[in-house]
């Protein structure tokens, strides 16, 4: 049901969101309606009240003045680009700059004096440019500006909403002039502008739609999510914002202790986390209000910032980006208040890739490409300047005061956790010459010519205990050992290859291995230490060249830090036109999924990164796995990545979190945080002695960081066989030890695991009893006395008879959960919540079948068409069926406000086919 403006009630809005800051704020239809688009902005008032109107819309094809050519790429895509563009058209040009600058000129009027939000739809970051009304100042939008949405309208032609800033404007006519900047004279030019909003209120981008407008499109058996802008009524029954404490860090610093991770006041937390980019952080300080809110209202209580915080562009090795930093420190401001915590996450190798030779890192000019586009792979572990230019951004960054509340990251117990390095280690393909200039290959060698002659006493003893392993640029007389690549150390690449290149590679393992944790442990302490940092350090979170051999290797490496982290993505895809994708659902093939894992005995275990890829519509199951099975796996903090604007989206993102599917799923977030599954016993614990990890005897790996199912064997257990099926019985445990000499698997519970799987019947049963996974039919249920549930292929069974609920449904996919909302058992509980999900789609996807396979999940398919805003969900038909009598049955909205009520007879509720929740009363 979508509400008209007509029906909504006064609201209240959170203590952090001033009632100014929310009408400056872009995020909401006002409700008036524009008849003109010639250039001369105007409005009427809706039902005809003069008081009304509080915004002006333009179309920037109809300019007074400008001198704009209307040629260029962009134009060359007419007319595909036409539906998609406001008055069916958009300003463009692609020349070179002459004595005056481009420009375009436009008189407008507005209906009221106001400080009005200034927004612009145009071409992705093209064409910077300044803007002034009147005799103002200049205000310039620079190449840097957040985008709040993307609609494609054509391969490689989008429009976004960007926006512009606030002007204060009297009634009455106003000139509007726009220059493009940053374009020196003969110099080619582009830019493309669809239309200008001057909005005294809210503003939600929605493609081409104006304020108030619905497109209301959908497909026979889908509905249109257009939800309003949530205003954050205090009485909304799925408002989780309760679970976090007033302020972050109220209770002192959050620590690790053991497998957990416990608060201030020593007891243990979950984190439900999403990831932010810098593309959130550059929105406006309202913007980033209501953005955390909205976070926190859905059960968010921490938040990772992943971005460099290094000044690339400048010429000074040792700068930060200041404007970035200011950003930052605002965000954790605003987060704090919403009790959420802070993950950094502030370098990034890929993000670092020119203005090498100007920062001291000669070399790069040498590789493919020359300077420009290779990062600094590798050279964070061994080379001093480049650790001496990590630690200055890391002071700049950590001891310099919040400027929105006088903390500085060191400081404040709201920065939870920062992290050493972000995807990049010795162990991964990049450690190869063609990613490493010669002069940090030198280095690298003479480095592993020292460590063989403290082992073996001399270089020479070193390559008499792998004679036929001689290599070329081996030089005992000058103390170099020549280091292989990465490729040489996987299975094919050593182990096959005779005991005298296996025996080399064992030593440059452990070489590696030692140099990366040795780094681990001097950033550790410099955090610590040097900068009085008693947060959570997290070392990295990256897999290697062969995961089968050396996962475990590579967590060793994290453990001078106080966490265990990964990443792990799930399936493949292409949102564009032409693209591949797999229709893959974790559910039938759980082992090859992010969620199974094997933690390092002591640690904390987070995944700072997990997304299943679009277009694959199967994806409601990545939350309802990762609050179910992740909290029976003793999981402790969950991050879907990434957010990019505070806006719902539709289109071409390929691990979105801004969709319904997985940000508001509010009843996984509170079943997590709230520990209603019950954490699994440890049923398997081994025992890998470190010498053997070196010597690539391998170790128990499961399907984190899968690309596909096919990629992926049915399960190796080096030391021990497991069933891959084990992590869904409880909890997979290892250490690996410097003193073991013999590898050994122990199951400490008495029960034999096997009893837990049917392999004949698919199914495998949580040891404790809660969980149930039939990925014969591609099926869960979860069943605790506070939050019961299925999800996955639901018609296949139909009906799920669980403890106090039985969930009927003629839905293919989809989810149901039913879960108290008063912390009490379902079965005496007064406040209940109904959580309903199917798929999601852009209005108008297609695609066709392009390569068969007898497994659902090896089908590739290929997008036809892409489509478009908004956001279509598949009706739902599913039942609920009550044990015990309800009084109530209220609909609620997308953001948790009631809008009609179910009629109650016996115990049963059809629930609405275009609503996602429904609160039950007693």
């Amino acid at each position: 049901m979508i509400r008209t403006s007509a029906s909504i009630q006064p609201r209240t809005f959170p203590a952090s969101i001033s009632f100014v800051s929310f009408v400056v704020f872009i995020l909401v239809a006002c409700g008036a309606r524009l008849h003109a688009a010639d250039g001369k902005g105007k409005v009427d008032a809706p039902n005809g009240d003069a008081a009304a109107p509080t915004w002006v819309w333009w179309e920037a094809e109809s300019p007074t003045k400008t001198n704009f050519n209307g040629k260029g790429f962009v134009a060359s895509q007419w007319p595909a680009t036409k539906e998609g563009l406001s008055g069916g058209d958009w300003m463009t040009t692609s020349t070179k700059q002459g004595d005056e600058p481009l420009f375009a000129a436009y008189d407008i009027e507005t209906p009221v004096e106001a400080t009005y939000t200034f927004f612009t739809r145009k071409f992705y970051s093209h064409g910077p440019f300044r803007w002034k009304f009147d005799e103002q100042e200049w205000t310039k939008c620079g190449r840097d500006i957040s985008l709040l949405d993307t609609y494609e309208l054509a391969k490689s032609v989008c429009a976004n909403w960007v926006n512009l800033g606030t002007v204060k404007l009297a009634k009455g006519k106003h000139a509007l002039r726009i220059e493009l900047t940053d374009v020196e004279k003969g110099k080619e030019s582009l830019a493309c502008f669809d239309c200008f909003l001057l909005s005294a209120k809210p503003f939600a981008p929605s493609g081409k739609l104006k304020p108030g407008e619905k497109s209301g499109l959908h497909e026979e058996g889908w509905w249109a999510f257009e939800p309003e802008i949530d205003a954050f009524h205090k009485e909304s029954p799925i408002d989780l914002r309760y679970l976090n404490e007033k302020n972050a860090g109220d209770a002192g610093w959050v620590k690790a202790k053991g497998l957990d991770f416990i608060d201030g006041k020593g007891k243990p937390i979950k984190f439900w986390g999403v990831g932010w980019s810098r593309t959130t952080a550059r929105q406006s300080h309202a913007e980033i209000d209501w953005l955390a809110a909205k976070m926190a209202k859905s059960g968010v209580n921490l938040v990772r910032f992943h971005e460099n915080i290094f000044d690339q562009k400048s010429n000074d090795p040792f700068a930060i980006d200041a404007a970035y930093l200011d950003q930052l420190h605002y965000c954790i401001a605003a987060l704090k208040k919403q009790g959420i915590y802070v993950d950094i996450s502030w370098y990034y190798v890929l993000g670092y890739n020119g203005n090498h030779a100007a920062h001291g890192l000669p070399g790069y000019d040498t590789l493919k490409g020359g300077d420009k586009g290779h990062p600094t792979f590798a050279l964070m572990y061994f080379d001093p300047h480049m650790q001496d230019m990590w630690r200055a951004w890391a002071k700049a960054m950590m001891l310099s005061p919040n400027p929105y509340d006088g903390l500085p990251m060191a400081k404040d117990p709201a920065v939870m956790l920062c992290e050493v390095n972000n995807e990049d280690n010795l162990l991964f393909h990049t450690l190869n010459p063609d990613a490493i200039p010669k002069p940090y290959w030198d280095e690298l060698e003479k480095k592993f010519g020292a460590w063989l002659a403290k082992k073996y006493g001399s270089l020479d003893k070193a390559f008499a205990d792998f004679p036929g392993q001689h290599n070329g640029r081996d030089d005992a007389a000058k103390g170099v050992a020549e280091v292989m690549g990465a490729w040489n150390m996987s299975t094919d690449g050593a182990t096959k290859y005779g005991p005298d290149k296996k025996k080399r590679m064992e030593n440059q393992v452990q070489f590696l291995a030692e140099t990366q944790r040795d780094w681990f442990t001097q950033a550790r302490d410099y955090f610590k230490k040097d900068l009085g940092y008693p947060g959570l350090i997290s070392a990295s979170n990256w897999c290697t060249c062969d995961d089968r051999l050396y996962d475990s290797v590579e967590r060793w490496t994290y453990q001078v830090g106080d966490v265990i982290d990964r990443h792990g993505y799930y399936g493949k895809g292409d949102m564009r036109v032409g693209g591949d994708f797999h229709m893959m659902s974790a559910l039938l093939a759980p082992q090859h999924s992010s969620i199974p894992l094997v933690q390092e005995e002591g640690f904390p275990h987070i995944q700072t990164e997990i997304n299943w890829i679009k277009p694959n519509p199967k994806t409601v199951e990545m939350a309802y796995l990762c609050s179910t099975y992740g909290a029976l796996q003793g999981m402790d903090a969950w991050y879907y990545f990434c957010i990019g604007s505070s806006f719902w989206l539709a289109g071409t993102s390929s691990g979105p979190v801004m969709v319904p599917s997985v940000i508001l799923q509010p009843a996984y977030a509170l079943q997590f945080r709230r520990h209603d599954v019950q954490e699994a016993p440890t049923v398997v614990h081994q025992v890998l002695p470190l010498e053997g990890q070196f010597a690539m005897q391998g170790c128990t790996k499961f399907g984190e960081n899968s690309d596909s199912a096919a990629q992926q064997k049915e399960g190796q257990a080096a030391n021990g066989p497991l069933d891959p099926m084990t992590p869904f019985v409880g909890r997979i445990t290892r250490t690996v030890a410097e003193s073991a000499k013999i590898a050994k698997t122990d199951v400490p519970k008495s029960e034999d695991i096997s009893t837990y799987i049917d392999r004949d019947k698919k199914t495998v049963t949580s040891i404790t009893h809660e969980c149930l996974l039939d990925w014969g039919n591609g099926v869960s249920t979860v069943n605790t006395p506070k939050s019961q549930g299925a999800c996955g292929f639901l018609a296949k069974v139909g009906t799920y008879a669980l403890g106090d609920v039985t969930i009927t449904s003629r839905n293919e996919y989809g989810a149901v959960q039913v879960i108290s909302l008063d912390d009490q058992p379902l079965k005496t509980s007064r406040r209940i919540l109904i959580q309903a999900f199917t798929e999601e789609k852009a209005y108008g996807w297609k695609f066709e079948l392009a390569k068969d396979d007898a497994d659902p999940n090896r089908k590739e398919y290929k997008v036809t068409n892409q489509g478009t805003w908004p956001l279509n969900i598949r009706d739902i038909a599913s039942t609920v069926t009550f044990k015990a009598p309800f009084k109530t049955a209220t609909v609620l909205d997308e953001n948790g406000d009631a809008v009609s009520k179910l009629p109650v007879a016996g115990l049963a509720i059809e629930l609405p086919a275009h609503a996602l929740f429904v609160v039950i009363e007693r």
